[in-house]
């Protein structure tokens, strides 16, 4: 069992937030770095243009055409990231990479594997007691998976439409009150992009059903490895 909370921590500590700092903060000067840059530059240029060169439902329609392509833009840029950001990962581990890109789940298998290693669990025998633990902590997870993730980016979305294509019938009562609803619309809007590239990135799998996977895989290479010469 205490081979299994070991385990679990050096999950945690490859999770998808560490990732994704090192994708936006690190290597930035090279291609994928500038690209991330200049489609950050883009999206908030855009997104914060159309409520003042276009007005009620043309700056709605607008909007609502441009968030689902910035999220697929901000995926696809996503993906190229992680080839810059993790260099040290051999040209062998390249096919992984780019079979199991979404969630970033390649690069953060490489790195959990890494750490198996170095905490000196990388062992057939401790991985099946921590495989076990975790099959029987995943009987026990029966609420839907991410289901409010995916949810968010929609309805940030939907609203900002809404409050675009509402503005023009506020300004007959309450025009002073248009830029402060125009204002909120940008603002979810552009939620609604982070969330949406975000959700485009990252597989709607739960926790517990990474680490199953991670665990059966490094089991199977630890299984594979020849007996250390002694």
């Amino acid at each position: 069992m205490q081979d299994w909370t070991v385990v679990r921590a050096l999950y945690d500590d490859c999770g998808r937030a560490g990732v994704l700092r090192r994708l936006l903060f690190s290597n930035l000067l090279s291609v994928s770095g500038v690209m991330m840059l200049a489609f950050i530059a883009l999206a908030l240029v855009v997104l914060l243009a159309a409520p003042w060169l276009l007005s009620g439902y043309m700056a709605a329609l607008a909007v609502a055409i441009l968030m689902p392509l910035l999220m697929w833009l901000g995926a696809l840029i996503l993906d190229e990231r992680i080839r810059a950001a993790y260099p040290e990962h051999s040209l062998a581990r390249r096919p992984l990479l780019a079979a199991y890109r979404r969630g970033f789940f390649g690069v953060r298998y490489l790195e959990f594997l890494d750490r198996l290693r170095l905490s000196g669990l990388f062992d057939p025998a401790a991985l099946q007691t921590a495989l076990r633990c975790c099959e029987a902590e995943l009987a026990l997870q029966n609420t839907p998976e991410m289901r409010l993730s995916r949810a968010r980016p929609i309805w940030l979305a939907l609203l900002a439409v809404a409050l675009l294509a509402g503005a023009p019938y506020l300004a007959q009562w309450y025009p002073e009150w248009v830029p402060l609803v125009e204002g909120v619309a940008v603002v979810f809007a552009i939620l609604a992009v982070l969330f949406g590239t975000m959700l485009l990135a990252q597989p709607a799998i739960a926790h517990h059903r990474e680490l199953h996977c991670m665990l059966v895989w490094a089991l199977e290479e630890a299984r594979a490895e020849p007996p250390p010469l002694r």
